[in-house]
């Protein structure tokens, strides 16, 4: 990766001497009213190149000593011999031609990396295809390791979507009729929990257990609130429902004070002060509190400022901390996710893990397999039947399963 840094310190160590010795060479020459030809200048720098020795001969014609001031006994028949080492104001002469090269930097680096990057995308489709198939082998051998767990996973899922799917067709009439704020918040949770759950499938089948920890963690977080909308009932469903006016107000004042450096337009003030308006309303109805972070729930878990843990802890689910923490560390740079990862749980060796693994899988599935059923169950038991208790008892047990399982694979893949 450093073969351009080397060329170009190979060059500055080549060209610095030789267009020093150039220049001074010039200057000294004009000081004398000779003015040198291109050709002179190209025979002297060739000359300087391979020159054994402290003197250097210059040709000259004629017409360029006719009207010098050189001394006649430093020329001999037409040439001038100059003493290399008799040479003044060397540094500043050199820090100046530095410069000049120097200030040619960029355009040379622009020039290089188009050079390069066509190069690159004239080699792209060998590359890629090599790339291609190299993942497919490897995600061919990760299936044959972990086929079992994984289409438990994927049965999990299918079923989980399905029965949202469902319940969401048979009482949307009646819950829009009704105006019931808790129906439509458990089915938009769950809706987006299915999504989630898809992306940890295809992360794990492609070999990435921290990043499908990491989509678990967002899992995690909407569990809770589903399980927290379910216990407190309608009034908070629909406080969750108009904070969105909030969030909406924050991030257009947050997007207007930074467009004009993005690049983008600006909100009008009319547009900004509709949003402020709603805004304040909602202030108005609710408190300032509710304008806070989690301000929907403030009322509920009795704080002005309540958190994301506080409403954990208001449903009995703070236990999970510990393993929403571990996953916190796929999320953000602290140090303890640049040297712990799932993906290299079964081996102890450090090594800087920058793509797919096999290994590391069980706490991520078994977290999304905990999650979903959790917020699947919150939305079938918002309006309960025979059926839905025992799909409810089907994705539970499933779940078990899924754990197990998971836990086994990776437990024989250690020992072996």
């Amino acid at each position: 990766m450093d073969k351009i840094q080397k060329t170009f310190e190979s060059t500055i160590a080549e060209y610095l001497p030789r267009k020093v010795c150039l220049r001074i060479i010039k200057d000294k020459c004009d000081a004398f009213g000779i003015r040198l030809n291109q050709g002179q200048l190209d025979y002297i720098e060739s000359k300087l190149a391979s020159i054994s020795g402290n003197n250097l001969t210059i040709p000259f014609d004629d017409e360029q000593l006719k009207d010098s001031t050189i001394p006649k006994e430093i020329t001999s028949k037409g040439k001038l011999t100059i003493p290399l080492d008799d040479v003044e104001n060397v540094d500043n002469v050199s820090e100046e031609i530095l410069e000049q090269f120097l200030s040619k930097l960029p355009d040379l680096i622009s020039e290089i990396t188009d050079v390069l990057l066509r190069a690159l995308k004239k080699d792209a489709h060998k590359k890629l295809k090599q790339d291609k198939q190299r993942r497919s082998k490897f995600e061919n051998n990760l299936n044959k390791t972990w086929k079992e767990p994984i289409d438990l996973l994927e049965l999990f899922l299918a079923l989980a979507s399905e029965l949202g799917e469902e319940f969401n067709h048979e009482y949307r009439p009646t819950a829009a009729e009704h105006q019931d704020h808790g129906f439509d918040v458990l089915t938009r949770l769950h809706a987006r929990s299915c999504q989630i759950g898809f992306e940890v499938l295809t992360l794990l089948r492609s070999g990435f257990a921290d990043g499908a920890h990491a989509r678990w963690r967002t899992l995690h977080e909407i569990a809770v609130i589903a399980l927290f909308i379910a216990e407190y009932g309608d009034e908070v469903a629909n406080q969750y429902l108009c904070y969105d006016v909030v969030d909406c107000y924050k991030a257009a004042k947050l997007y207007q004070q930074y467009c004009a450096s993005l690049g983008y337009e600006p909100f009008t003030q009319e547009e900004l002060d509709k949003m402020k308006d709603t805004y304040e309303q909602m202030k108005t109805r609710f408190g300032f509190t509710f304008t806070k972070s989690y301000g929907w729930a403030a009322k509920i878990v009795g704080k002005d400022s309540p958190t994301f843990r506080d409403i954990e802890r208001s449903i009995k689910m703070d236990h999970m901390r510990p393993y929403y923490r571990l996953a916190s560390h796929n999320v953000h740079a602290d140090p303890r996710g640049v040297f712990f990862k799932l993906g290299l749980s079964s081996t102890e060796e450090d090594i800087l893990l920058a793509g797919p693994s096999n290994t590391g899988f069980a706490d991520p599935a078994s977290g999304t397999a905990l999650s979903i059923t959790q917020v699947t169950t919150a939305l079938l038991n918002h309006k309960p039947n025979l059926d839905r208790i025992v799909a409810s008892n089907i994705l539970m047990k499933l779940k078990d399963e899924i754990g197990d399982a998971f836990v086994e694979t990776q437990a024989k893949l250690e020992n072996d």
